[in-house]
């Protein structure tokens, strides 16, 4: 699962079970404590689950296009 944290919107990102690649799953709007509540939610609503992985952040700084 990948999180992409932005001060009006999030995105949610899931990958396939082999962990190749992942695709976009949804977007939700960035409203503070509710925000969170949504993220538990679709971890919950997760069919296979999660299993520990490692986790890796970043802070994108300037956009190279």
């Amino acid at each position: 699962m990948g999180i992409d944290y932005g001060s009006v919107r999030i995105g949610i990102a899931l990958s396939d079970p082999l962990q190749i690649i992942s695709r976009p799953y949804k977007v939700i709007p960035n409203t503070g404590e509710k925000t969170f509540s949504e993220i538990k939610k679709i971890i919950k609503s997760l069919k296979y689950g999660f299993k520990k992985s490692k986790y890796s952040g970043g802070l994108t700084k300037k956009l190279l296009i």
